[in-house]
C-alpha cells in the first residue's frame, strides 16, 4: 500500500519548499519512503528491509543534479528511534533527506516530520503486516 504523507515540511534557508513524500510497505519487513522536491529537481527514495527488533538494511537512491545522483547502502543497528518499524524508517529517511538537500544546495536545511505523518507511517505498516 502506498500512501502520501501530508505532515512533512522541508525548508531551505528558512524558506519552505514544495515537496511530496510517500510511504509504501510490503508485509512487516519492507518499507519504502520517497520524497521529491519538484521545484529543485531533487529526490530521495529509501528502501528498508529488516527485522522488526533487529538490524535493518537501507538503500538510499539520491536523485539530483550531476554528481549528486548516487546510491548508498548501509546497515542500521537495532534500537533506532521510532515506535514501529515504519516510523523508524520515516525518521531515518528525513535525516538522510536533510543531509542530501543540504549537500546539493549548500544551505541550512530543516526537515520536519509532524505527528500526523508518524501516525500515517504507523498505519501503513499496520495495514501491510
Amino acid at each position: 500500500m502506498r500512501q502520501a504523507l501530508d505532515d512533512i515540511t522541508v525548508a531551505i534557508a528558512s524558506t519552505f519548499e514544495p515537496s511530496s513524500t510517500t510511504i509504501a510497505t510490503v508485509g512487516a519487513y519492507v518499507v519504502v519512503v520517497a520524497t521529491t522536491l519538484s521545484d529543485r529537481a531533487i529526490g530521495l527514495t529509501s528502501c528498508y528491509v529488516g527485522e522488526l527488533d533487529g538490524k535493518t538494511a537501507v538503500s538510499h537512491l539520491h536523485l539530483g543534479p550531476g554528481a549528486h545522483e548516487r546510491l548508498s547502502q548501509r546497515i542500521l543497528e537495532a534500537g533506532q528511534p521510532g515506535i514501529t518499524h515504519a516510523r523508524t524508517c520515516l525518521l531515518n529517511h528525513a535525516a538522510e533527506l536533510r543531509a542530501a538537500v543540504s549537500e546539493v544546495t549548500e544551505q541550512h536545511v530543516a526537515v520536519d516530520v509532524g505527528a500526523r505523518a508518524l501516525e500515517q507511517a504507523a498505519q501503513a505498516w499496520t495495514e501491510a503486516s
